[in-house]
């Protein structure tokens, strides 16, 4: 059965040539509800609250209206301590997006202005202090029923790319925030559903600290939908080793593809024995793998950490990169 990365009219005709074609929704619907605009409507309407707590966001649907907002924005001079990041209507909110100052916005017009041509729209939110960040999925069916709930940590770079997901039994960040997503993927699955969706969805959220000093500090707020992506996710095979591997934490990463790698499978497993035995045993269940294959193509290069805990699959990560890559 044929299953895209996600439905658009390309995925749709290719689908009509298999005998028998999956089920799918228009795709003037998967084009508006992965619309960065309509996930700031969505965020509006069922989490008022914590969108107010998370600061102010702006779309901007022509350059005229990004000038008028910078106009103000730039009005008070402490306001451009303020980070701000910007994410294209359409496109990659983690490696798409960009994070610029006020005071240094020049640098990043012409940046920004393609961003906001190409992508139809740009989002701009305030920078937040980031604890922790979730990855969700589901899968919504046609009748509006939801399936399991899959949870992982979302880890990011500085400059808010991403960086990889991380899967561990058990993980008492994801338990302490369990119930406000189980609660916040339900309303959303409901309004998805009344959109006419259904297929696969990705929901990021996070729970972050108010830089302001006259917060006591220790406070931790949540905001249960960042992003929604109406598609797979590059991290279901984060779950699908997990499922394999159940009792032990899963990392998976990834590097640019402009950073060189052995140039055969050989040379890269005397490259990970070099680091200490770093090569994926079966027997003891503990090591990496690279997941793309080695040859030229891939933008990037995602790699499987598998071991004992998320310190264990840290250093495993940190090794590779050092050594490796």
């Amino acid at each position: 059965m044929f299953t895209p990365f996600g439905w658009n009219r390309e995925a749709a005709k290719q689908n009509l040539g298999y005998d028998y074609p999956s089920a799918h929704p228009d795709p003037s619907i998967v084009a508006r509800v992965n619309s960065r605009e309509f996930g700031l409507r969505l965020e509006e309407e069922l989490f008022p609250k914590q969108m107010l707590e998370s600061g102010e966001k702006t779309f901007c649907r022509h350059f005229d209206d990004f000038e008028k907002w910078l106009a103000q924005a730039s009005i008070g001079q402490a306001e451009k301590t303020v980070r701000w990041v910007a994410k294209g209507n359409h496109g990659h909110a983690g490696i798409g997006q960009l994070r610029f100052s006020l005071a240094d916005v020049g640098e990043d017009l012409h940046q920004l202005k393609r961003i906001l041509e190409t992508q139809g729209g740009l989002l701009l939110e305030p920078e937040q202090d980031i604890q922790v960040e979730f990855g969700c999925l589901i899968y919504l069916g046609r009748d509006g029923s939801q399936s399991e709930l899959r949870c992982h940590r979302l880890l990011s770079y500085s400059g808010g790319g991403f960086a990889g997901a991380l899967y561990q039994p058990e993980d008492a960040e994801f338990l302490k925030w369990k119930p406000d997503i189980q609660n916040s993927l339900t309303r959303i699955s409901e309004r998805l559903h009344q959109e006419g969706y259904f297929g696969p969805v990705s929901v990021d959220a996070y729970a972050w600290r108010k830089k302001d000093p006259k917060d006591a500090g220790e406070n931790l707020y949540f905001r249960p939908l960042v992003d929604l992506n109406a598609r797979c996710s590059m991290a279901y095979p984060v779950h699908g080793l997990s499922r394999r591997f159940p009792d032990r934490t899963v990392l998976m990463t990834q590097i640019p593809s402009t950073i060189a790698l052995p140039k055969n499978s050989r040379a890269l497993r005397e490259r990970l024995d070099a680091l200490g035995n770093l090569n994926f045993d079966p027997k003891t269940r503990r090591g990496v793998f690279l997941v793309t294959p080695l040859m030229p193509g891939p933008r990037r290069h995602a790699w499987a950490c598998i071991g004992l805990d998320e310190a264990d699959v840290r250093s495993m990560r940190e090794k590779v990169f050092q050594g490796v890559a």
